[in-house]
């Protein structure tokens, strides 16, 4: 890497820019519009890498997961449920469409909630059709590079939406062989109902609850001895990027608080989130 925080180019590699340069000049030429209209975007599940997953998005043990998740975070409970409700029709109003000759195309990254959807959803179609639509898929890079600057995406919620057909060009279509692949990885998962599930090497793996505690607990090591909870976990969400939101990073810190390795000393405003306080660590 430079001291512009570039990395070095041969000449190999810059006529290979260029020249996806132009085919992506090409391409943006002749692109659709893109999600215009939302009923043209189906979403994935809630956030399907924690929790238990041994039935459908909707099954008792999914929600009862959700409900004690969320009761520190009730305002979130009900639009999480919304939010389930319709992912699950999803599949069928996919299908419905297929069967009419309109494309589908999926957004994925190797973000662990992208990741666990992908499967399930590619599980649900496998489930409930005999022939599967004709699909293609976009993976979103880790890194890519802008010109000078080099942008690290966490997932596509952080791509804005007039960008995405910048991303056209990587776009690959869906062998069945990719299909049972992710479908017999989402069997597994189910079976194995970890508490989490994290990408390991482009791989998604089934780990403990307690996976991401070393990096919350080297961040609370950097922290005053009295910090703000929320401060404490932007840290973490920013500096490591694991994948995994704020929700599950304030559930391991209440689990601290429970050993007695961390002290509430205020309380966040009614109706704020948890995590809206400051905290002490143990003398």
């Amino acid at each position: 890497m430079t001291d512009d925080g570039s990395y070095p180019h041969n000449n190999e590699m810059v006529k290979k820019q260029q020249k996806a340069e132009e085919r992506l000049k090409k391409r943006q030429n002749k692109a659709a519009s893109l999600g215009k209209n939302s009923r043209d975007i189906f979403c994935f599940a809630n956030d399907l890498s924690t929790g238990d997953i041994s039935g459908d998005c909707l099954s008792e043990n999914r929600i009862n997961y959700l409900s004690n998740v969320y009761s520190l975070f009730p305002e979130e409970y009900a639009y999480s449920l919304d939010y389930l409700k319709e992912a699950k029709e999803s599949p069928d109003k996919l299908i419905h469409r297929s069967s009419m000759g309109e494309a589908v195309r999926i957004w994925y990254s190797e973000q662990p909630y992208e990741y666990c959807g992908l499967c399930w959803f590619l599980s649900e179609l496998q489930k409930r059709m005999e022939k599967l639509p004709k699909m293609c898929a976009i993976k979103l890079p880790n890194r890519v590079e802008w010109g000078n600057t080099i942008v690290n995406y966490m997932g596509w919620g952080g791509v804005s939406p007039k960008e995405f057909y910048k991303f056209l060009p990587l776009e690959k279509e869906v062998i069945p062989a990719f299909i049972r692949f992710a479908a017999l990885k989402w069997r597994e998962m189910q079976a194995e109902n970890s508490p989490i599930r994290a990408v390991i090497n482009g791989t998604l793996q089934s780990v403990p609850k307690d996976f991401y505690d070393s990096f919350i607990k080297r961040e609370i090591d950097n922290m005053d001895t009295e910090f703000h909870e929320a401060f404490l976990i932007g840290n973490i969400l920013g500096k490591y990027q694991l994948g995994i939101g704020d929700i599950w990073i304030a559930l391991r810190i209440e689990k601290m608080i429970e050993n007695g390795i961390l002290l509430p000393i205020t309380q966040p405003d009614p109706g704020d989130m948890i995590y809206r306080r400051m905290l002490r660590k143990k003398l």
